[in-house]
């Protein structure tokens, strides 16, 4: 059964990312729905480095109840919705 995960990685700019030499780090926070959450972290984890950064640490990793989901709002909400029509949805906040 398909079920909604949250991920959130301490993460740099890769090299080849247009953010190299401009920002010092960022948070990813990438909700996905996997079949298990070792499967969530895969695509998770993949979705981050294809779009060129590099994790330094994982902050949260978790599987998102139905309670959770109905109490999300603001930015997670609308990540939650993304992440609902397109499998996976991430939000990268940078300084």
């Amino acid at each position: 059964m398909i079920q909604p995960y949250f991920f959130q990685y301490a993460v740099q700019p890769s090299t080849q990312n247009p953010a190299y030499g401009n920002c010092s780090g960022a948070i990813a926070t990438v909700i996905v729905f996997a079949e298990n959450g070792e499967q969530g972290q895969a695509r998770a984890s993949r979705w981050v480095s294809r779009n060129g950064w590099q994790i330094c640490e994982v902050k949260r990793a978790m599987e998102i109840t139905t309670v959770q989901a109905i109490h999300l709002d603001g930015e997670l909400q609308r990540l939650y919705s993304k992440a609902e029509q397109r499998g996976i949805a991430a939000l990268i906040d940078r300084w």
